[in-house]
């Protein structure tokens, strides 16, 4: 291999995984919920609620809408739509695989805040508010042994938003919308 190759793929690393001192081994995800003694035992208190929840069908359309909300605190064991079945109101920003699921959820926001939005599996969100996209303030995994795959929080004032869910590999996930400050 060239050398220009190896420093290319070198600075790929440092991006996707930061510098990296000599003898550090690469960090490794959290164990997965089903290795651990009790799955979902060490939620911190603001996902507490990630072990409950109702049953909602996400929706293909904006017209769909009424039967796909969301209430923060309260976990939603959401059924996805194929994806090629899907109209998005805003072509989500990152284009999903064409096999994926899919859908619409709306949210109430009653006060200002950072709310963090919790999901089972890999799925992209797009939280959009008046036609534009909300910009995400934080990402992150789970906690180990628990079945939180995704949370991303987004700073919003209060109003109805659309979420906009794509490129998930599964039928359903868990989602859960919480206040974090």
């Amino acid at each position: 291999m060239r050398r220009s190759a190896i420093v290319r793929l070198a600075r790929i690393g440092v991006l996707f995984f930061g510098p990296i001192e000599a003898g550090q081994a690469l960090a490794q995800p959290p164990p997965a919920a089903a290795d651990c003694a009790a799955p979902n035992s060490g939620l911190p208190a603001e996902l507490a609620a990630w072990t409950d929840g109702i049953d909602r069908v996400a929706s293909a359309s904006a017209n769909g809408l009424a039967q796909a909300r969301l209430t923060p605190g309260v976990t939603v064991h959401l059924t996805l739509r194929p994806g090629k079945d899907v109209t998005f109101p805003r072509v989500p920003e990152k284009a999903p695989a064409p096999e994926s699921r899919g859908g619409l959820v709306t949210l109430s926001i009653p006060r200002p805040g950072t709310y963090r939005i919790a999901l089972s599996t890999a799925a992209w969100i797009d939280v959009v508010k008046d036609g534009q996209f909300q910009s995400p303030i934080a990402h992150a995994h789970g906690s180990a042994c628990t079945t939180i795959r995704k949370m991303v929080d987004f700073a919003l004032t209060p109003g109805d938003y659309l979420i906009q869910l794509s490129g998930a590999p599964d039928a359903g996930m868990d989602l859960l919308v919480v206040p974090v400050s």
